[in-house]
């Protein structure tokens, strides 16, 4: 019985197809077993690489410490069967390490993040490998590598560069690439570290400088009043700011948004819950609009927002005055101002006066502690056990000033004087 020529051809490739399952299935099955002797002796041949091998090399690149001059050559004579696998490369970088070699780190971690540009953990694992050589310039390309596509990162990349990099402007040069987001990135990190001279080296390469309302911005001059740079944030701010200048309350007639709430602006963000803070265009004293709190009846408010931050000059005094009209307020805890000094005890009050009544002026007159820069005013109300503690209606605020008055002859030792007008001029 003869077997045609095209037969022949497919018994054969049926037969080697066999043999590489065959072969597949037997050494995976040893590779899983965690033999490395007993495949490399008696596995069944696969010259061409195969599933058991890259299990093997997967398995000892986990546990290259045990053997690393053995990973080493397993890895180096499956790569050829297998060169896009970017985590053997990372392996061999990091067993060239161990063994005192660091001329070839560079490139292994290079053919790494070239078969995987985009995932982060090879970018992370690649540089936290460049860390271990003690290569500052191979350790900030790497971090630099990283930040490409993750930029949110930064903050983590400036922490790990204060190791061998002390200076905040050669910091920010060496590990942030070039790009704005890396500065937008690295002045909330000074925020939140409250961390001056870097918010300072960031401010310096920003260019164009941010306007007012850039995050940027009010992050800056946040971290400037926090430190007592109470000058350079105020002069900073009048040149964004073509309604203020120092001496009178910025945003005192709500004619722009109220922004975020740094800086100069109004804080209102986390309200306690039944309380909404808006800006109201329909209802004010001085146009275009005033800020409205509305309560919603069903909660026992502890109120300590809006509040704002008001420059002054130490030892100075000043009258404060502004507007405000009441609708529908229940409860016998109403809200009411709070005016402070931050660095001292200094602290005046003023409630409000009714439950309903329409614009009605009020102002306080205070002396500034020598040791203060800046003041606080806020509007708060205070949680009661009262059969009332549930309050409704609604409050708004309008037509802010400050300026500075002449020390009282009759008095001089007085602090504060509290006045309320019976209605608007």
């Amino acid at each position: 019985m003869s077997i045609r020529p095209g037969n022949a051809l497919l018994l054969i490739l049926l037969a080697f197809g066999g043999y590489v399952m065959l072969a597949d299935f037997f050494n995976l099955r040893q590779a899983r077993s965690g033999d490395a002797s007993e495949l490399s002796e008696s596995a069944i041949p696969q010259p061409w690489g195969g599933y058991g091998q890259r299990e093997l090399v997967m398995s000892a690149g986990d546990d290259w410490m045990i053997d690393s001059g053995s990973t080493s050559e397993l890895i180096e004579d499956v790569s050829p069967h297998y060169p896009l696998d970017a985590r053997q490369w990372l392996d061999l970088a990091q067993i060239s390490i161990a063994g005192g070699d660091f001329q070839q780190v560079d490139v292994l971690l290079n053919k790494a993040i070239a078969i995987r540009p985009l995932h982060r953990p090879t970018l992370w694992s690649a540089a936290q490998i460049a860390l271990q050589t003690g290569d500052a310039d191979l350790a900030e390309r790497q971090l630099r590598q990283w930040l490409q596509l993750y930029p949110r990162d930064t903050g983590q990349a400036l922490f790990i560069g204060r190791r061998w990099i002390q200076d905040p402007g050669k910091l920010v040069d060496r590990m942030l690439p070039p790009q704005r987001e890396y500065l937008e990135e690295a002045m909330q990190v000074a925020l939140r570290q409250n961390d001056f001279l870097l918010a300072d080296e960031v401010w310096k390469r920003l260019e164009p400088k941010p306007e007012l309302d850039d995050p940027t911005f009010l992050q800056y001059v946040e971290l400037l009043l926090d430190m007592g740079e109470v000058a350079h944030a105020t002069a900073l701010w009048a040149d964004r700011d073509p309604n203020w200048r120092p001496g009178r309350l910025v945003n005192g007639d709500f004619a722009r948004e109220l922004g975020e709430s740094l800086g100069l602006n109004w804080r209102r963000r986390f309200a306690p819950p039944g309380v909404v803070i808006e800006r109201d265009l329909d209802q004010s004293y001085s146009s275009p609009a005033s800020l409205k709190l509305a309560f919603n009846g069903k909660e026992n408010v502890n109120l300590s927002r809006p509040w704002i931050r008001i420059p002054v000059t130490p030892g100075g005094r000043y009258r404060l005055s502004g507007v405000w009209r009441a609708e529908g307020l229940t409860t016998r805890a109403l809200p009411y101002l709070q005016l402070s000094a931050e660095g001292s005890r200094f602290s005046e009050t003023l409630e409000v006066p009714d439950t309903e009544f329409d614009w009605r002026q009020w102002s306080i007159e205070f002396s500034v502690p020598e040791n203060s820069q800046l003041m606080r005013l806020a509007l708060r109300r205070n949680s009661t056990k009262a059969f009332d503690r549930y309050i409704d209606g609604s409050l708004w605020l309008d037509a802010f000033s400050i300026e500075q008055v002449e020390e009282p002859e009759e008095s001089p030792q007085l602090m504060s004087e509290v006045t309320l007008g019976n209605g608007p001029d």
